[in-house]
């Protein structure tokens, strides 16, 4: 044996040994010791706040206005059918501790020298001061108060000769007369102008198809007042689910809601069920988002196709569409999938 592995057994031997000890070892303990308790350290002060500040502000300060002018048929000028107010809130965070007035006025380069360069710069011109008014813009809350609404009013015959390629801005500020609040933020409207041709008014439908852009899915925004937990069903791009319609109610529409206006040429209504078609549907459209809509004609013979294919005679520029006063072979028709052709 090697006299290096003699070494090793004999080192291990003098480790077993010592680990077999039986004599207890005891610690000892310092009876003198008295832990002392830690001193705290020294923390930099929370910067203070006053949660009474009252604090006064416009409510969706920032907002888009689209001012549609419409060109009728045979007509050179455009009008605008209809310009409705627009209300305009104030809160402040906390209900007021004693009467506070505000007045809200239209920003200026003398009133808000550092900030209207920053509203009304590049393209965008300020919106000329004849084209609205401000109803209730002198604001009082009373004791308790946190809010207020004022008027914006628009003298809609000044929007006629405004130039359509530029943006304009109304920007708004408060200004404190009595009280105690610090205003925190300004409003701005941002107004741009549309030109669209007018819409025909009946006999503009019919059964035929139609070649363009298709428009399906989370492109069309639907709505109804049946069956709304299956409407989804009409533009999820699935031929085998399907919304229904009950031809026992009267009342029943449809109305598909495009994300922008565009020329629409077309829809085509697809089903899939022999016994549950479509016989007929008036369809309406819209240039103001569904405000008011104007009757295009009916559609009928439909129950000859499984994917009907309307055409409009003379293509509509809309953002809105409706259907209603529909007929079927029998009390139910099952309406698969829906998809616009567009310009």
């Amino acid at each position: 044996m090697k006299i290096k592995n003699i070494f090793y057994l004999l080192i291990s031997g003098l480790i077993f040994l010592s680990s077999c000890e039986k004599d207890p070892v005891v610690l000892e303990f310092d009876e003198n010791y008295s832990p002392k308790k830690p001193t705290p350290g020294k923390r930099d002060p929370l910067p203070p706040v006053d949660l009474l500040t009252v604090y006064a502000y416009f409510h969706n300060n920032v907002e888009q206005q689209i001012v549609v002018r419409t060109i009728k048929p045979e007509e050179e000028d455009p009008v605008i059918e209809d310009m409705q107010d627009k209300e305009i809130i104030l809160k402040t965070s906390i209900p007021v501790e004693v009467v506070t007035k505000f007045d809200v006025v239209t920003m200026t380069a003398e009133n808000a020298e550092n900030l209207y360069p920053k509203v009304i710069k590049g393209a965008t011109l300020a919106l000329p001061a004849d084209a609205y008014s401000l109803e209730g813009n002198s604001v009082t809350l009373e004791k308790g108060e946190k809010q207020a609404t004022i008027t914006l009013k628009f003298k809609k015959e000044k929007f006629l000769t405004l130039d359509k390629t530029k943006e304009y801005a109304l920007p708004l500020i408060m200004q404190l007369k009595e009280g105690e609040a610090k205003i925190v933020n300004y409003y701005v409207l941002n107004i741009s102008i549309e030109d669209v041709e007018g819409i025909p008014e009946g006999n503009n439908v019919e059964l035929a198809q139609v070649s363009g852009k298709t428009l399906s899915g989370n492109s069309l925004v639907l709505d109804t007042d049946f069956s709304k937990g299956h409407l989804y069903k009409l533009n999820d791009e699935n031929i085998y689910t399907n919304w229904w319609v009950d031809t026992n109610i009267s009342t029943i529409w449809l109305k598909v809601n495009l994300k922008e206006t565009a020329k629409v040429k077309g829809f085509t209504l697809a089903t899939r069920t022999s016994n549950q078609k479509l016989k007929s549907v008036k369809v309406w459209a819209s240039q103001d988002g569904g405000t008011t809509y104007v009757e295009q004609g009916v559609v009928t013979g439909a129950e000859s196709y499984y994917t009907v294919p309307v055409s409009f005679k003379k293509p509509i520029q809309v953002n809105s569409l409706k259907l209603t006063d529909f007929t079927g072979i029998a009390r139910y028709i099952d309406l698969h999938e829906i998809e616009l052709i567009v310009e």
